[in-house]
Protein backbone atom coordinates (compact mmCIF):
# COMPACT_ATOMS: atom_id res chain seq x y z
CA UNK A 1 0.00 0.00 0.00
CA UNK A 2 2.67 2.61 0.98
CA UNK A 3 4.78 1.62 -2.31
CA UNK A 4 1.57 2.43 -4.30
CA UNK A 5 1.54 5.44 -2.48
CA UNK A 6 4.96 6.53 -3.14
CA UNK A 7 4.44 5.68 -6.83
CA UNK A 8 1.23 8.01 -7.29
CA UNK A 9 3.05 10.80 -5.41
CA UNK A 10 6.36 10.28 -7.81
CA UNK A 11 4.19 10.43 -10.93
CA UNK A 12 2.49 13.04 -9.94
CA UNK A 13 5.35 14.74 -9.10
CA UNK A 14 6.91 14.35 -12.46
CA UNK A 15 3.77 14.86 -14.31
CA UNK A 16 3.86 18.68 -12.25
CA UNK A 17 7.37 19.11 -13.23
CA UNK A 18 6.88 18.39 -17.20
CA UNK A 19 3.57 20.42 -17.32
CA UNK A 20 5.60 23.40 -15.85
CA UNK A 21 8.11 23.48 -18.09
CA UNK A 22 5.50 23.20 -21.12
CA UNK A 23 4.10 26.52 -19.32
CA UNK A 24 7.47 27.94 -19.01
CA UNK A 25 8.25 27.41 -22.71
CA UNK A 26 5.26 28.65 -23.84
CA UNK A 27 5.86 32.30 -21.98
CA UNK A 28 9.19 31.71 -23.22
CA UNK A 29 8.74 32.09 -26.65
CA UNK A 30 6.23 34.77 -26.58
CA UNK A 31 8.20 36.95 -24.32
CA UNK A 32 11.25 36.02 -26.88
CA UNK A 33 8.82 37.47 -29.68
CA UNK A 34 7.67 40.25 -27.40
CA UNK A 35 11.52 41.34 -26.48
CA UNK A 36 12.41 41.30 -30.07
CA UNK A 37 9.38 43.16 -31.35
CA UNK A 38 9.98 46.06 -28.42
CA UNK A 39 13.22 46.24 -29.61
CA UNK A 40 12.41 46.84 -32.99
CA UNK A 41 9.83 49.62 -32.35
CA UNK A 42 12.66 51.40 -30.53
CA UNK A 43 14.83 51.21 -33.30
CA UNK A 44 15.87 54.46 -34.91
CA UNK A 45 16.96 52.77 -38.58
CA UNK A 46 15.46 50.63 -40.73
CA UNK A 47 18.57 47.84 -40.49
CA UNK A 48 17.77 48.07 -36.60
CA UNK A 49 13.71 47.43 -36.66
CA UNK A 50 15.12 44.46 -39.51
CA UNK A 51 17.47 42.85 -37.44
CA UNK A 52 14.84 42.66 -34.59
CA UNK A 53 11.38 42.01 -36.26
CA UNK A 54 13.32 39.29 -38.24
CA UNK A 55 14.52 37.36 -34.81
CA UNK A 56 10.95 38.64 -33.66
CA UNK A 57 9.84 36.41 -36.29
CA UNK A 58 12.10 33.33 -35.41
CA UNK A 59 9.68 32.83 -32.17
CA UNK A 60 6.37 33.88 -33.19
CA UNK A 61 5.95 30.03 -34.77
CA UNK A 62 6.67 28.27 -31.53
CA UNK A 63 4.68 31.12 -29.53
CA UNK A 64 1.66 30.23 -32.11
CA UNK A 65 1.83 25.98 -31.73
CA UNK A 66 2.45 26.14 -27.60
CA UNK A 67 -0.44 28.79 -27.51
CA UNK A 68 -2.39 26.24 -29.92
CA UNK A 69 -5.32 25.46 -27.58
CA UNK A 70 -5.83 29.64 -26.82
CA UNK A 71 -7.00 30.97 -30.52
CA UNK A 72 -7.56 34.21 -28.80
CA UNK A 73 -3.66 34.27 -27.58
CA UNK A 74 -2.75 32.76 -31.42
CA UNK A 75 -4.88 35.36 -32.78
CA UNK A 76 -2.74 38.17 -31.00
CA UNK A 77 0.46 36.23 -32.48
CA UNK A 78 -0.62 36.08 -35.82
CA UNK A 79 -1.80 39.66 -36.35
CA UNK A 80 1.85 40.71 -34.48
CA UNK A 81 3.68 38.39 -37.16
CA UNK A 82 1.33 40.36 -39.48
CA UNK A 83 3.02 43.66 -38.42
CA UNK A 84 6.20 42.44 -37.96
CA UNK A 85 6.32 40.95 -41.33
CA UNK A 86 4.88 44.33 -42.72
CA UNK A 87 7.96 45.96 -40.82
CA UNK A 88 10.21 44.04 -42.67
CA UNK A 89 9.20 44.87 -45.68
CA UNK A 90 8.90 48.54 -45.23
CA UNK A 91 12.84 48.61 -43.64
CA UNK A 92 13.62 46.96 -46.77
CA UNK A 93 12.16 49.37 -48.79
CA UNK A 94 14.28 52.17 -46.25
CA UNK A 95 11.29 53.22 -44.78
CA UNK A 96 12.43 53.30 -41.07
CA UNK A 97 9.31 55.23 -39.72
CA UNK A 98 7.07 52.80 -41.45
CA UNK A 99 8.98 50.13 -40.03
CA UNK A 100 9.13 51.12 -36.47
CA UNK A 101 4.82 51.71 -36.98
CA UNK A 102 4.41 48.33 -37.92
CA UNK A 103 6.39 47.14 -34.80
CA UNK A 104 4.72 49.56 -32.71
CA UNK A 105 1.32 47.67 -34.19
CA UNK A 106 3.15 44.02 -33.66
CA UNK A 107 4.33 45.08 -30.30
CA UNK A 108 0.50 45.75 -29.10
CA UNK A 109 -0.53 42.18 -30.06
CA UNK A 110 2.14 40.22 -28.39
CA UNK A 111 1.89 42.23 -24.88
CA UNK A 112 -2.07 41.14 -25.27
CA UNK A 113 -0.92 37.28 -26.19
CA UNK A 114 1.88 37.52 -23.22
CA UNK A 115 -0.60 38.87 -20.69
CA UNK A 116 -2.52 35.41 -21.72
Amino acid sequence: MIKKLLSMGIIIFLASCLFSGYVFAKEEHTSAALEHTTAAAAATDAAGVKAHATEALKHTEAAKTAHSKHPDVVKHIEEGETHLKAAVESADKGDAAGAAKHASEAEIHLKAADQK
